[in-house]
């Protein structure tokens, strides 16, 4: 059904102050890319692609169980509703999983978000580049999908290239903060940090600790497969640990006060369909997180999904999620065609002849006047 391929790609350059050790330090991102066996997918056919983004403490893994059933679901649904599921790519953030063990002795001591989102916009770029896949046209839609520091960085992503995606998916988004909840926050890194712990004296010792800390209710598949990507054998100190050391693990941590101020202000200014989904049950983000979410995004663009659950509800409760994700793909598919049986797009209209299209948008927009008259896109 699909094809699993490992890939790295240069991260943003340059980055914000104490991301890398050296300001001239460039950064690399692992990820890997599903991409669909099916040759078959007709011409006419909505064709989407798919960015997933973790959250702190996890990584690419997280999202291979979704991968499987979206794939599924596209070959059963889509087909009937006449999209597909072309590719999609799932990125260890740059001081996690295999994409720190690409940057080792180069990580700094802060891990800004908003640099995260570039380098997931970077990623997107690099394959369009690379694979001639992720191309935003009519026919073809990117999806980014994230959760808690994951859902902010993707909110970041489509203010930073509005048109480089059709819908951003947040799963409990970390994206508000106070002064009071800030204050909060650093009161618990000192528990935190005795909490986590990086390195182990034998493999089994490091499967336990992953098995009872914070992912322990994950589902057991989705554990399993994090837990596999996560286990790492230093040969230097012949000790295993964890690919996301302790000290990138709380760079995360330190990096969110600079960068969610920034998200907050910003929001106001989305351009693209999102889609928020509030875990009723969630602890971990601030209060008022969801009131000010909903209230900042333009109405217009902002769809809200509440689901029961904690703030690790797309590993505890996938099921809930990719039943939201499966709607949201069926809707986006039904908006496209809507968009393009509608004129809106003039490549379409004069099938790619830039000479039509040019003298055609000249005489409706400039000379005319009568730029509101044209069809307007279903958002």
């Amino acid at each position: 059904m699909f094809n699993t391929t490992s890939h790295k790609a240069p991260a943003a350059f340059p980055r914000q102050h104490g991301g890398t050790l050296l300001s001239t330090d460039h950064l690399e991102l692992a990820y890997e890319k599903y991409t669909t066996t099916d040759n078959t997918i007709p011409s006419d056919f909505i064709t989407f692609n798919l960015v997933f983004v973790h959250g702190n403490g996890m990584n690419k893994s997280v999202w291979k169980y979704y991968v499987g059933r979206l794939f599924e679901y596209a070959a059963t649904t889509g087909r009937s509703e006449k999209w597909a599921i072309k590719s999609m790519v799932a990125m260890d953030v740059a001081v996690h999983g295999d994409s720190a063990i690409l940057n080792k002795g180069k990580l700094g001591w802060i891990y800004s978000w908003d640099d995260g989102a570039r380098d997931i916009n970077a990623l997107v770029k690099h394959e369009q580049q690379s694979s001639g896949d992720f191309i935003q046209d009519p026919r073809h839609r990117n999806i980014i999908v994230g959760h808690s520091l994951g859902g902010c960085q993707a909110l970041f992503a489509v203010i930073f290239e509005p048109t480089l995606y059709d819908l951003a998916f947040t799963i409990d988004p970390v994206a508000y903060v106070t002064p009071q909840a800030g204050q909060k926050y650093f009161k618990i890194l000192p528990l935190l940090d005795k909490v986590y712990h990086d390195t182990f004296q034998s493999e089994k010792d490091l499967e336990k600790y992953l098995r009872s800390a914070f992912l322990k209710n994950f589902h057991p598949e989705i554990l399993d497969d994090i837990i596999k990507d996560e286990k790492y054998f230093d040969e230097e100190d012949g000790l295993y640990k964890t690919k996301a050391s302790k000290p990138q693990q709380f760079a995360i941590y330190m990096g969110g006060p600079g960068s969610i101020p920034i998200v907050m202000k910003l929001m106001s200014a989305i351009s693209t369909p999102v889609v928020h989904i509030e875990a009723l049950r969630g602890k971990f983000n601030a209060p008022g997180t969801s009131d000010f979410i909903r209230s900042a995004i333009p109405k217009e663009y902002l769809k809200t999904i509440d689901l029961d659950g904690e703030h690790l509800i797309n590993g505890e409760d996938p099921e809930s999620i990719l039943k939201c994700i499966k709607e949201s793909l069926s809707e986006r598919a039904a908006t496209a065609a809507t968009n393009i049986s509608s004129n809106y797009y003039p490549e379409i209209v004069y099938n790619g002849d830039r000479e039509k299209i040019f003298k055609s948008k000249w005489e409706s927009t400039f000379v005319a006047r009568n730029f509101g008259t044209d069809a307007k896109p279903k958002i």
